[in-house]
């Protein structure tokens, strides 16, 4: 079965982060379910999303504040989490488990207990209302077209990320 590197994650990254603009302003959540979601694929990974809080104030478990209404970020809000950013928790086999984001290791004291599902984060990044809009979600192809060329000859299928409606809403 297939295995993936620290390195190779990273160069992942890096090759995302030069092609998108503003990827962590309101891209976070789609980075961490596109790549997210092809890196719990191998056998030596295993894959959280987390949030950050910067400001400290979410201080409950994020399992704890699951809104039942997606269709607005803000709904979050209104059970104490402020989505400020989402990152990527991943555990390889042998190392000590690193925090990600497009710019590659992210390190911070404000990630909020508890974590979420990758496949969840899905229904999250559908939100069409409160993310910050500098990040334009017409880059979302640019981003799919990365992780495909990164995970296909690796042997991780792609054929499941499609383009759907949501992604390009502006």
């Amino acid at each position: 079965m297939p295995k993936i590197t620290k390195k190779e994650i990273l160069d992942l990254c890096s090759e995302i982060d030069n092609s998108v603009e503003y990827l962590n302003h309101g891209g976070c959540g789609v980075f961490a379910f596109l790549v997210g979601s092809r890196l719990e694929k191998f056998d030596n990974c295993a894959v959280k999303v987390r949030v950050v809080d910067f400001y400290g104030e979410f201080t409950g478990n994020i399992e704890k504040a699951i809104p039942s209404d997606f269709s607005d970020i803000r709904n979050w809000e209104k059970n104490g989490v402020a989505f400020n950013h989402i990152v990527l928790e991943v555990k390889l086999k042998h190392l000590k488990p690193f925090f990600l984001d497009s710019h590659g290791i992210y390190e911070s004291e404000k990630i909020v207990e508890g974590s979420i599902p990758v496949g969840f984060i899905q229904y999250i990044v559908q939100a069409s209302k409160g993310w910050n809009s500098a990040f334009n979600r017409r880059q979302i192809p640019t981003i799919m077209r990365k992780v495909k060329q990164f995970f296909s000859p690796r042997g991780i299928l792609c054929n499941d990320i499609q383009l759907k409606q949501w992604e390009c809403k502006v």
